[in-house]
């Protein structure tokens, strides 16, 4: 577990196996009237035996617990698209379509 830390509060991220991990800047985002924030992270996939390469994205959320800490926001970090491939799946093209902040604000805006 590879610790982020953003100002004096912190984000945990995983590490994929000493593959490149690419944050990309973190953003904040309004839902149901809560600040949440967003990171978007990157991870390099290369599996070719599985025809699976590219890059793996996750979209994080965070809101401010009581004591100032932040607190991941499951309903949206697990939603199912949040995460994605951007490349080849198993041979197959895959494209993730939330790799920019401005792509995360538009998806959010189509859920309300």
């Amino acid at each position: 577990m590879k610790t982020v830390y953003a100002g004096k509060s912190w984000l945990q991220n995983t590490q994929s196996r000493g593959r490149r991990l690419g944050l990309i800047p973190f953003f904040l985002g309004r839902i149901k009237g809560m600040v949440n924030l967003f990171v978007i992270v990157r991870w390099e996939l290369r599996h070719s035996g599985l025809g699976t390469y590219g890059d793996l994205y996750q979209v994080y959320a965070y809101e401010s617990g009581k004591d100032g800490s932040l607190i991941e926001n499951k309903n949206i970090t697990k939603n199912s698209e949040m995460a994605g491939v951007d490349g080849y799946v198993e041979n197959q093209v895959s494209t993730f379509r939330l790799k920019k902040a401005s792509d995360v604000k538009d998806f959010l805006r189509w859920m309300r």
